[in-house]
């Protein structure tokens, strides 16, 4: 629950600094995907202070990406919906193989095949 509020409260304030749509800000658009990736980080990840920073920066990110979505997807009339949630976790998830800060609880480990089978 802390996440959500953390993701939603962060996202909804990087569109207010970021975006000029007053009625799509107004109406939470930008807000869902930050409080989806609140919801989801936590969910896969250990919780530490490492974990609340990432959510902290993965939801002004997810504003981002919702921006670049609308704005691209807007020649076929297609909204973004929850697309931007699924790119900024996915992204954010793969790169924390690497940082030892950010500790996996439900992923599985990394690994490529040792004789190359898909």
């Amino acid at each position: 629950a802390f996440g959500c509020l953390l993701g939603a409260a962060t996202a909804t304030l990087s569109a207010a600094w970021l975006v000029d749509d007053r009625t799509a800000l107004r109406t939470g658009l930008y807000g869902y995907n930050g409080c989806l990736v609140g919801a989801a980080l936590p969910t896969f990840l250990l919780p530490s202070v490492w974990l609340w920073i990432g959510v902290i920066f993965s939801s002004a990110i997810s504003v981002i990406v919702t921006v670049g979505l609308n704005r691209l997807l807007r020649t076929w009339k297609i909204a973004a919906l929850t697309a931007p949630f699924v790119l900024t976790t996915w992204t954010v998830l793969l790169a924390s193989y690497p940082f030892s800060h950010l500790r996996h609880v439900r992923l599985p480990p990394a690994a490529i095949p040792a004789d190359g089978a898909v």
